[in-house]
């Protein structure tokens, strides 16, 4: 579980108690696009969910559908998409670490947001009234994986700074973030000639993407489950038979 210790959903209360009773309510990245491009809310919504900002100063753009090649010998940074996972099924959870509990005065441990997390909390779910805690998040993730009938992917979401890149000196452009390219590139080899490195990215693992999100969203400390191999056109409940209760409570009593 990669040290997480409980996994948390933020919300309206009527809507976590439906989760309670196993509706998980699953969206599309092309939800979490429309969120920040017509909502303008940049928080529950993310423009580059299931894409990447691209940096480069000499790029190489082929048609598809034919042999041409247009060669742009620029600066340039545009936004890519990955269209083959728009669709894919998304749930997003909150991940609570170690760090993020301590014990009270009965010796029990308990979560204790920081202040700072409860803040970004707040305003990137400015609707949200309750939280729901699952205790047991191995048991739960099997849950789904035992109901969904679908192959279930799980991971913690990686940061990156995929919006800005990183600044050089006087004599550097703007460059992409090197270990971002890396974790999307983990399932290919990289090639070394003359002294650049080539990383490619196979569509069949283009999911990836949705396991990553800029270094602005990662007070989110957000934990995702995906659907690959389902597409959806709109957002979707799954039910999932919970074998362990999941107990909801209210925000204001919860970040006390």
């Amino acid at each position: 579980m990669d040290g997480v210790k409980y996994l948390l959903k933020f919300g309206e209360k009527q809507h976590l108690d439906s989760f309670a009773n196993g509706n998980l309510y699953f969206s599309n990245a092309e939800t979490f696009q429309n969120i920040e491009n017509k909502q303008q809310n940049k928080g529950q919504g993310d423009i580059l969910e299931a894409g990447s900002r691209i940096f480069a100063r000499n790029v190489v753009i082929e048609s598809p559908n034919s042999n041409i090649a247009l060669y742009i010998d620029c600066d340039i940074n545009f936004l890519c998409y990955y269209k083959s996972v728009k669709k894919t099924p998304i749930f997003c959870l909150f991940a609570v670490f170690e760090d993020d509990c301590c014990f009270n005065d009965n010796g029990q441990n308990i979560i204790k947001l920081s202040i700072k997390k409860q803040r970004v909390i707040k305003e990137h779910f400015p609707k949200a009234n309750a939280v729901a805690i699952i205790s047991n998040p191995s048991l739960f993730l099997k849950d789904v994986e035992n109901s969904i009938g679908e192959k279930v992917l799980y991971e913690k979401v990686h940061y990156f700074k995929i919006d800005k890149g990183y600044e050089g000196n006087a004599n550097q452009k703007v460059q992409m973030d090197n270990d971002y390219m890396k974790y999307l590139a983990q399932d290919t080899s990289i090639k070394n000639q003359n002294g650049n490195k080539t990383f490619t990215l196979n569509e069949k693992y283009a999911y990836r993407a949705l396991f990553c999100k800029d270094e602005y969203f990662k007070e989110q400390q957000e934990y995702r489950i995906i659907l690959p191999n389902i597409k959806i056109e709109k957002s979707t409940i799954y039910p999932v038979t919970i074998s362990e209760a999941i107990k909801v409570v209210s925000l204001d009593d919860f970040f006390k």
